[in-house]
């Protein structure tokens, strides 16, 4: 099998017609007819019922052209691909869950020192997870191992997460507590409070799930509604400083996992890949730059 005589059989499905398809392609009717014929033997089935009134697909046609159409596809991507490597700025496609966002400006900073532009996505898990199997994404930071057997998927760390929540809502002489004994409303922050990590770390649902008020990826909104004394979140060890606002170890909640995601066969991004790996703590640090909110005053 060949990709001219892929593109012979894509035009022929589309035309359905010897004639104008030689004619489309500029060959000879038989130099045609000889591809199909070729890649009808090779796989031993036959792509086109012919009649006096012309062409049609066969059950097995239908599903050939389907699955040729893809592999057209990425033929042409990975041809553009090289044909433009000489000319065009190398580009990364990273995508992150707002967990993990820390980890950006150490990209950004890298891609300015090694001449490679960063396209950077924002998502949800699972929006990140289907676009990096669709190869929309080259690498992937977030909380989960990788469910696809042709990537790597590699834990390089993990954030301790604590209960951050006002002394007016919920007190505690203990430095420890359980999610239990959390009675007052919740922020449900990138699902920090329904989904926990295995020791596989592989997430899944919690145990005991506190009184949720709201779900969001806005880490501003979150912190709103905790210095406002509105409601309590799960945090990767934040502090509230300048605020009122308590901080607790969560005894049944494991550390949040780190992993970074990349294909198995393409190793064009490896370098940033460890580069990212090597400053983890700029995800890990206790102190991330969260933005400032002042208390609401009516």
């Amino acid at each position: 099998m060949t990709i001219q005589q892929l593109e012979y059989f894509m035009k022929t499905a589309e035309l359905l017609n010897l004639t104008r398809v030689s004619e489309a392609l500029h060959v000879s009717q038989p130099t045609v007819s000889y591809a199909i014929r070729e890649l009808e033997k090779q796989f031993g089935i036959t792509l086109f019922k012919r009649s006096s009134s012309g062409l049609k697909l066969t059950p097995e046609g239908i599903l050939f052209m389907e699955k040729a159409k893809q592999l057209l596809q990425h033929f042409n991507s990975f041809e553009n691909s090289f044909l433009n490597l000489g000319t065009e700025q190398l580009t990364v496609r990273l995508g992150v869950i707002s967990l993990y966002a820390s980890i950006l400006p150490v990209v950004y900073r890298y891609g300015e020192e090694h001449d490679l532009r960063c396209n950077f996505i924002l998502d949800s898990r699972k929006r990140l997870e289907d676009s990096f199997h669709s190869e929309l994404l080259d690498l992937v930071v977030t909380d989960y191992p990788c469910p696809y057997s042709d990537a790597r998927s590699v834990k390089f760390g993990e954030k301790k997460m604590v209960l951050c929540v006002h002394p007016d809502l919920f007190f505690s002489e203990k430095k420890t507590v359980i999610m239990e004994d959390v009675t007052c409303p919740m922020v449900n922050y990138e699902d920090l409070l329904t989904l926990i990590p295995d020791e596989n770390g592989n997430l899944q649902a919690a145990s005991v799930v506190p009184k949720i008020i709201l779900t969001t990826s806005q880490i501003a909104t979150t912190i709103n509604f905790v210095v406002n004394k509105t409601a309590g979140t799960v945090m990767p060890g934040l502090f509230f400083t300048g605020t009122d606002i308590r901080t607790y170890t969560i005894a049944d909640y494991p550390p949040r996992p780190l992993y970074l995601w990349m294909s198995k066969e393409i190793h064009t991004f490896d370098e940033l890949a460890k580069h990212i790996i090597d400053h983890k703590e700029a995800i890990l640090r206790n102190q991330p730059d969260w933005p400032e909110v002042t208390p609401y005053t009516a």
